[in-house]
């Protein structure tokens, strides 16, 4: 634009801002912002709304109060995603008594200023404070959505109140809505206890739900990690289209309890599936062979990472051999192989 004398106006550095806001380039955001300053432009509504998505994902308490006290001076409170992007800002920040301050004074709102903080006190336990809201939502003609329940739902499975998330999961569909992956996978990854998982998995069997993938995979999790590899595995098998989450979880299931032959049996079936395995797939099958000492098996893998699926080893994996060599007291091979490793051993190694 410079070279052909054409000058950027506030639409340009708008673009600028909002391109690097969602693709996660935060920081350069709040660098742009000063560029833009310096060049003789004041933000309008458009800038601050990106600005202020940057300084939430960045935790930049202080600069987001900052801004917020530019919106008011320069009367763009008036603006409903101005006043979304501030409920946001302070419920991700921790301070929801400024959130809901915000709220109040907002003339108006749309239903991402409910759902922000209904979902930050629920998320936090204070699920009196997101009730409230949710009767308040109705009384002011606002028809709670999905994401509103799903915020429900998350925040009483989080805190092990599985009863009240399956009643909300009631009262949605009485409300005319029907659960979906995020409500199920929500409730499902919340439970710790095996009996009520069971209960779960039956629900979602008869109302289709355990034929989706990720809510599958969450029962998979839940199974494995209770230690029922025959449930888990039998939901496993039940999956039409395996991602790769699905087998990960699945070798991960085998490999954490010492069933590390079944975990790298499930590895060569994956990849015969035609699926490329990640890092992740390594971790559990390393992890697996640390445990369980097999020495040989833990280096064909390793090796296997760069030569076969041009998988770089991160610390975690280097570390993951550095103890197998070391649990079966190679500890001179241990030592030399930390001596040529590529990475900067850190206190794992």
């Amino acid at each position: 634009m410079e070279s052909s004398n054409v000058k950027p106006d506030i639409v340009t550095w708008n673009c600028l801002l909002s391109g690097h806001s969602l693709h996660g380039s935060y920081q350069d955001v709040l660098t742009i912002l000063k560029r833009m300053q310096d060049a003789g432009f004041k933000p309008n509504s458009s800038s601050v709304t990106s600005v202020l998505q940057a300084v939430t994902e960045l935790c930049f308490l202080k600069h987001g109060r900052e801004i917020h006290g530019f919106v008011i001076r320069n009367g763009l409170d008036y603006d409903v995603y101005v006043g979304t992007s501030l409920v946001d800002m302070h419920v991700k920040n921790n301070c929801l008594s400024c959130a809901h301050i915000v709220f109040d004074n907002m003339n108006n709102k749309n239903i991402f200023t409910w759902n922000s903080l209904i979902s930050g006190y629920s998320f936090k336990g204070l699920f009196e404070d997101a009730e409230q809201l949710l009767n308040r939502m109705s009384r002011e003609g606002i028809k709670p959505d999905i994401v509103t329940w799903n915020g429900l739902i998350s925040g009483y499975a989080m805190k092990g109140l599985h009863k009240e998330a399956i009643v909300t999961i009631h009262r949605m569909k009485s409300s005319g809505l029907t659960p979906n992956v995020v409500s199920w996978t929500a409730l499902i990854s919340g439970l710790s206890l095996l009996r009520k998982g069971e209960e779960m998995h039956c629900l979602s069997i008869r109302i289709g739900f355990v034929e989706d993938v990720y809510v599958a995979t969450a029962l998979i999790d839940m199974y494995s990690k209770a230690g029922n590899f025959r449930s888990a595995y039998e939901v496993f098998r039940m999956i039409k289209n395996k991602t790769l989450a699905s087998w990960n979880c699945m070798i991960m299931g085998f490999a954490t309890y010492g069933s590390v032959k079944e975990a790298i049996s499930l590895f060569n079936e994956m990849c015969g599936a035609g699926l490329q395995p990640d890092a992740i797939t390594f971790t559990a099958l390393l992890s697996g062979c640390k445990n369980s000492g097999l020495v040989d098996e833990g280096w064909e893998l390793f090796d296997s990472m760069s030569t076969d699926y041009n998988i770089a080893p991160t610390i975690e994996h280097f570390s993951c051999l550095v103890d197998i060599l070391a649990r079966a007291g190679y500890l001179d091979e241990a030592w030399d192989f930390i001596q040529t490793m590529p990475l900067k051993p850190d206190a794992t190694v």
